[in-house]
């Protein structure tokens, strides 16, 4: 009989075979539990992120919400307040009823704007197409204002989402009409069963859109995104102009 074959020559390489196996089967175990672990830190690093984020977003708006109620104020004890008092003195010292009655309208007026910026009027019965028209055409006697709405669908948005998609596209028009330095400002919309797309276009400065991710207005924009459930990216090249994009799915309410 050869030596190979021998009892207790195969019982030695059946227990090295066992023990190579056991090896490999320990080290994948421990390979496996490594790359477990490192997932589950980057699972939680990730998660410390977005908490993080959502925490810096909750922080910026409600310092919008604070620095919008400061401004209310203001029209209100400064404006409404001043002009009301002024006419109540123009009628305890006699003066004409004319002026009186011009002071109470401009009050009336101031407060009719308030109360539009709180809840604009008749949003109920407006698609978000002629909603989103009436916040652009106002511009046209400022500079070139293009508007196109593309409807391929039923309207059926409930009133707080467009609310919301309404001050997305106003603080994004304040941007190009504050910041952007440019003659021209181009909005397209289009809504089909599936949702919602915004495109504005301005000519003008541009800006580093990594430097300047982190402003008031920008953050506020994403809160207001969130809210409806949407994605949205800013593409913008220096000198050349900015492009704000807005995606936002159909409202299952």
């Amino acid at each position: 009989m050869e030596k190979w074959q021998d009892g207790s020559t195969i019982a030695l390489w059946i227990v090295i075979a066992l023990i190579l196996v056991s090896i490999l089967v320990v080290s994948i175990i421990i390979i496996v539990r490594a790359y477990v672990k490192r997932m589950l830190r980057i699972e939680e690093k990730n998660s410390r992120i977005q908490i993080e984020h959502q925490r810096m977003l909750l922080e910026t708006n409600i310092k919008a919400q604070e620095k919008e109620r400061e401004r209310m104020a203001a029209d209100l004890h400064d404006d409404l307040i001043g002009k009301l008092n002024v006419a109540l003195m123009m009628q305890q010292t006699g003066q004409n009823q004319d002026e009186i009655e011009g002071r109470l309208q401009e009050g009336i007026s101031l407060a009719r704007r308030i109360s539009h910026d709180l809840s604009p009027p008749m949003i109920d019965f407006q698609s978000l197409a002629e909603i989103l028209e009436g916040k652009v055409n106002p511009w046209k006697a400022r500079f070139e204002a293009d508007y196109i709405a593309d409807i391929r669908g039923v309207e059926k948005e409930c009133s707080s989402i467009k609310i919301q998609v309404m001050r997305i596209v106003q603080e994004v028009i304040m941007n190009i009409i504050k910041h952007a330095n440019s003659k021209s400002m181009y909005v397209r919309f289009r809504y089909t069963d599936a949702g919602g797309a915004i495109i504005i276009e301005d000519k003008g400065d541009g800006f580093d859109t990594k430097e300047n991710s982190g402003g008031l207005g920008l953050s506020n924009i994403e809160t207001r995104v969130q809210f409806i459930h949407g994605k949205f990216k800013f593409k913008s090249i220096l000198e050349k102009g900015t492009r704000f994009i807005l995606i936002f799915p159909k409202s299952t309410k």
